[in-house]
C-alpha cells in the first residue's frame, strides 16, 4: 500500500519480488509477530481480569515494549527485502555488464 500510495492496492510487483527473494523473512516475520501479539494479548487480558487498577502501568509498559519489538521486526523485514532486491538487481546488472563487454 505504501509503495503504490493507495490503500486500495495492497499488492504490487515489488511485493511479489520480495516474496520470491525473501520468502523466509516474510514467514519469520509473520510467525514471530503472531507469537508476540498472541502472548502479549493473552498476558494483558489475564492481568486485567485478575487485578484491575494497579496493573495498568506495568501492562502499559509491556504493550509499549511489544510495539517496539514489533516495529523492530518490521524494520528487519524491510531490510531483508531490500537486501534481496539489491542482490537480484546486482546480479542482473552484472550480467548486463558482462554481455556489453563481449
Amino acid at each position: 500500500m505504501l509503495e503504490s500510495d493507495s490503500p486500495l492496492t495492497p499488492w504490487s510487483p515489488m511485493v511479489g519480488r520480495s516474496l520470491a527473494g525473501a520468502g523466509t523473512s516474510w514467514l519469520g516475520f509473520y510467525l514471530e509477530s503472531g507469537v508476540l501479539i498472541s502472548v502479549s494479548g493473552w498476558l494483558a487480558c489475564t492481568a486485567f481480569s485478575v487485578a484491575r487498577v494497579w496493573i495498568t502501568i506495568p501492562v502499559a509498559a509491556m504493550l509499549v515494549a511489544v510495539a517496539m519489538v514489533y516495529f523492530r521486526l518490521l524494520g528487519r523485514l524491510g531490510w531483508c527485502c531490500a537486501e534481496a532486491s539489491r542482490g537480484a538487481g546486482g546480479e542482473e546488472e552484472e550480467k548486463e555488464g558482462e554481455a556489453g563487454a563481449d
